[in-house]
Order: C-alpha cells, then structure tokens, then sequence
C-alpha cells in the first residue's frame, strides 16, 4: 500500500502542563508528573471531526480505537507540528511513534512558501473556516496552572466545572484545528512533500528527539558564580553612587546628572560611548559596572536548565 493510498487521521491534543513550554520545550514539557491530555479531536481522511473529552469519565469510550489507529504503522497521521502530539501521545501511549508514520500540515506549508503556524497558514490559503482566535485565552485558562485568590477558592487549576460555557467553546476550538488540518492538507496534496525531504524531516525529528547532553553542574555553577559576581558589583555600584538600585536606569541616569554627565539612554552603546567620554575614576567605574551587570551571557544557562530534562539532555533544539 502506497502513502496516497493510505488512510489519514487526523489529530489535534489540548494538554495539560505546570510546566512553561515557552520556556522549557515541548519535551521537558510533557514530561511532567501532572502532565495530561484533556482533548483529542480527530478526524479520519474527509469524514467529520470528532471529538474526546478525556476529562469527563465518558470521554474515553472511542479511544480504544482512536489509539489503534495510532499505533498502525499503515495509517498516516497528520498533525500540524506533529513533533508534540507525537510527544504527547508517546508518553499516553508508552510507544515510541516513528516520525515516517507521520505527516506534518506545518511542514507541508512550508514547502509550498506558506507561514509555519496554522492560523496564518489558513489565512494565506483564505481557507472558509479559519483557526478560532480566542484559542489563546481559552489555552492560558485551561492549559497552565491558574493564580490562587479568595474569589477562586484558593484553586491552582482550572477545570470545565469552573467554566463550562469555556470549556464547550475550548472543544470546539480544537475540533476546528483539525478541520483548518484537513483544509490545508485537501488543498496543498497535489504539491506534496518530496520523498528525500521526508527523510530530512524524519532525521531532524529523531535527532530533536534524542537531544543534547547537558553537563548540569557545570550550568548550575556558572550561574551561581553569576549571580555571586553580580551580588559584588551591586554593592560595589551602591557604594559608588549611593544608590538603594543603581542597576534602575531612572536612578542612574539622574546620579550621572549629578556627575556631569547627560544620557538619554544606557543601553550597551550608549554606555560605551558614556565610558569613553569620562575621565572622573570613580563615574568610569560606575559605567564599567553598569556594562558587568547588563550582560546577559549567562542568560543561556539558565535556558539549559529550564529545558533539560531528566536524563539531563535538552530536547527539541532545531527547527526543521
């Protein structure tokens, strides 16, 4: 059986995580103990979307054979940024999902010179049902942990019986990604990806999936070390300036007014140009210091430890 010939399911997952993926990835994402599915909508070839709501206890009915069809090598799934629900369903399922199994909307866009997310992929294809625009309300109120207040009852998370008119409109959100899916893939098939670039994609994907060793000690010293650095030149900065923050660039610049000297900004440039003008010991030292606590080279470590996870390897590092 050929890939045209193959069936295609279509997919799209609405998860639960406490973890940050703007901040630590899919991978270190997903990998969270409280880590869950809520949603899975799909669909088969053209047929009509459907939906399951695995947070109500009747949700699970048809995954039995939502699942097989994940886990048949002669069905294709699709998805849009198919790397996440093939995270996502690898650690529901406990199978590793090849990635040749698999076809990606997004990558099918791009091939063809569209945008990669699927909203502006749809927009560009003028497609007659668009992405849901409030998704993004609907993901921060469902999807991250919520800020406990007295007017909460104090909960951390929210769920459909805190917002059922939410959550109804959060389902129908995921269902119509599916079908903006099924649009794009049913106009952009007769341009498909070619068989080496598949390969291309497959390898990226296995290489994303195996990811980076990171030495863990080494990132958790130099950020330590930092931030011992950064504790002396503040005080030797509040020392110089008599300031309670003289990293706060208001209060700077008016201890400058008091030396002499004008900035209208302390960005890295200005700072320089500030430094090259002074001849007053102390104000160049002031500025040196200025330039020491705005650096932001240890900024990356603090990145490797928000995303490595726990077999202290970083995941999901190139974009295909």
């Amino acid at each position: 059986m050929t890939s045209s010939t193959k069936r295609r399911l279509f997919c799209d997952l609405e998860t639960y995580s406490s973890v940050d993926i703007t901040k630590a990835g899919a991978f270190k994402y997903v990998e969270s103990d409280d880590f869950e599915i809520m949603l899975l909508a799909y669909a088969w070839d053209d047929e009509p979307v459907r939906m399951l709501d695995l947070l109500d206890p009747n949700g699970h009915d048809e995954m039995p054979d939502v699942m097989s069809g994940i886990l048949d090598p002669n069905i294709v799934k699709v998805a849009h940024n198919s790397a996440f629900e093939r995270a996502c369903l690898r650690k529901y399922t406990g199978r590793y999902l090849p990635p040749e199994e698999w076809e990606d909307t997004m990558i099918l866009a791009a091939m063809n010179g569209l945008p990669l997310s699927l909203d502006a992929a749809g927009a560009a294809l003028e497609l007659r049902d668009q992405k849901i625009k409030e998704g993004t309300a609907l993901i921060s109120y469902f999807c991250k942990p919520c800020r406990p207040t007295i007017a909460n009852g104090g909960r951390t998370r929210n769920l459909p019986e805190h917002a059922p008119d939410k959550w109804e409109r959060f389902k129908t959100y995921c269902m119509r990604d599916v079908e903006v899916e099924q649009a794009i893939y049913r106009r952009l098939r007769s341009f498909p990806v070619t068989d080496f670039e598949r390969k291309v994609w497959a390898l990226d994907a296995r290489i994303n999936e195996r990811g980076v060793r990171i030495d863990t000690k080494f990132v958790a010293a130099a950020i330590d070390m930092d931030g011992t650095c950064r504790e002396r030149h503040m005080t030797e900065m509040q020392r110089l300036t008599g300031l309670e923050n003289p990293n706060s660039v208001a209060q700077l610049k008016d201890w400058l007014e008091t030396a002499g000297m004008s900035a209208d900004s302390l960005n890295k440039v200005a700072v320089q140009e500030l430094k090259d003008k002074v001849t007053d010991p102390a104000t160049r030292r002031v500025l040196e210091l200025r330039q020491q606590l705005g650096k932001t080279s240890v900024t990356k470590y603090e990145v490797m430890q928000n995303a490595v996870c726990a077999d202290g390897r970083v995941r999901g590092l190139l974009q295909y």
